[in-house]
């Protein structure tokens, strides 16, 4: 005869709003499948299991656990890792670390890159937490983007982006705040950075009431289509001046950004329309993205670039040159705006 499993606890709950009896099921078992792993990892270590006295002379002996908190595609979990002491041939006693969880580490790498494809989908760290709130249930923080984009930039800076001969002389981003911390320590606070003003155009907007979006508009391509970084300044001056008796959170936006919005006043001006925003890169990811959306999942990561260079091959993308590309061998100008405005 065949069991049926006895459901009826699940049944006053069923009915909730949101609640899932298999995933909640799923969960309730992961927490013990983790601290398995780690039980085995530390077994294989010493050469034997929790109470066997073993063969050979002792790499080690337990003692106890210690609690850690781990994020992953199954929520987040507190879990008991086992601790050990080590002695090596000098005598000298250290402490045992997991190579599955290193110290410090809060995320499983499957949700860090889960975490940093929604960044890279051009997603703000606000829009971030709503999407993923529910799968992470709220442990997505400020603090957890920030660490996907240093975890991105490390990669970049391991594949042989590295000081002082491969650092990026300037940087365009949209205004992650994620991003520039983790940019910051990885390049240090040198590195120029421009703000991309077609984003930055769109949060003015935000602020802006919708009977006033229209000159705020003009107004800000006034100002950063200037022919000049003079007249940029000026222009910018005048700008604040008048919305923040317009209208403060405006002001306030544009004051925000600081000089990073201005950055590519530094460049020779024939660069400047390629400087201002991240438009060129997103239009190839947009081409990208659009002729692989009905495959969805890639095979491997080698597939990437050889697709990217198939539809180049084939004309399906074409690429231009950047403008300005003539003087990009000239060094940066020193910052001309004077942002005390």
């Amino acid at each position: 005869m065949n069991q049926i499993a006895d459901t009826a606890r699940f049944s006053p709950l069923a009915g909730e709003a949101g609640f899932d009896p298999i995933e909640d099921r799923l969960r309730a078992n992961v927490r013990a499948t983790i601290e398995a792993v780690f039980e085995e990892e530390l077994g294989s270590f010493l050469g034997r299991l929790r109470y066997d006295r073993g063969d050979g002379a002792a790499k080690g002996y337990r003692h106890g656990h210690r609690e850690r908190q781990l994020t992953g595609t199954f929520g987040t979990e507190t879990i008991r890792v086992p601790r050990a002491r080590i002695e090596d041939d000098a005598g000298k006693v250290t402490e045992w670390r997991s190579r599955a969880l290193p110290r410090y580490q809060r995320l499983t790498k499957k949700a860090e890159a889960l975490i940093a494809a929604v960044c890279l989908s051009e997603t703000d760290t606000r829009r971030v937490k709503r999407a993923l709130y529910g799968l992470f249930e709220g442990a997505v923080s400020k603090d957890v983007v920030s660490r996907a984009w240093r975890r991105f930039l490390e990669d970049l800076d391991t594949r042989g982006l590295k000081r002082p001969e491969f650092v990026p002389e300037f940087v365009i981003v949209d205004g992650a705040p994620g991003l520039e911390a983790a940019r910051v320590a990885l390049w240090g606070e040198d590195l120029p950075i421009q703000r991309c003003t077609a984003r930055k155009h769109r949060n003015l907007l935000a602020h802006a009431p919708k009977p006033m979006q229209d000159e705020v508009t003009e107004d800000d391509r006034d100002m950063i289509y200037a022919d000049t970084a003079a007249e940029i300044e000026t222009r910018r001056k005048a700008f604040l001046r008048k919305w923040r008796l317009k209208c403060r959170a405006v002001a306030d936006s544009l004051e925000q950004a600081g000089d990073r919005l201005f950055a590519f006043t530094r460049l020779d001006p024939s660069q400047w329309k390629s400087a201002r925003t991240t438009n060129a890169i997103k239009r190839l990811n947009g081409e990208f993205r659009r002729r692989i959306k009905t495959q969805t999942v890639l095979p491997c990561a080698e597939t990437v670039p050889m697709l990217l260079w198939a539809l180049l091959a084939s004309g399906q993308i074409q690429m231009r040159k950047v403008d300005g590309w003539e003087t990009l061998s000239q060094p940066l100008a020193p910052m001309p705006l004077d942002l005390a405005a």
